[in-house]
């Protein structure tokens, strides 16, 4: 992303941490590193802006498509699509795992 499109993200980044540690405290789920609000919420986030600000030059010379982000051309969406679908299919390996590692069935 270009240095302009960093500076939003870190803008919504720091909205969408605070907001997180809150909802935790107010939760009585005890996280003293805040790293649900950090890795989390914030990992979750930067995947999904990715998909509205990757500058398309800047991908093209990463991967060799000219995929970009929603602000760049329409080709977006499906960046969005795959950045979803690669979240989901990652919390869902997630959730399985914490479920095998924490009922007592591994």
């Amino acid at each position: 992303v270009d240095p302009w499109a960093a500076v939003v993200c870190s803008a919504i980044a720091g909205a969408l941490y605070t907001g997180i540690s809150r909802i935790l405290l107010l939760c009585g789920i005890d996280d003293p590193l805040d790293s649900s609000a950090v890795h989390l919420g914030n990992g979750l986030l930067g995947t999904i802006l990715l998909a509205f600000f990757a500058k398309p030059e800047h991908v093209m010379a990463l991967t060799g498509s000219p995929c970009g982000g929603i602000f760049y051309g329409s080709t977006g969406w499906l960046q969005l699509g795959l950045q979803l679908m690669g979240k989901i299919t990652g919390l869902i390996g997630l959730c399985l795992a914490a479920f095998l590692l924490f009922s007592g069935h591994c």
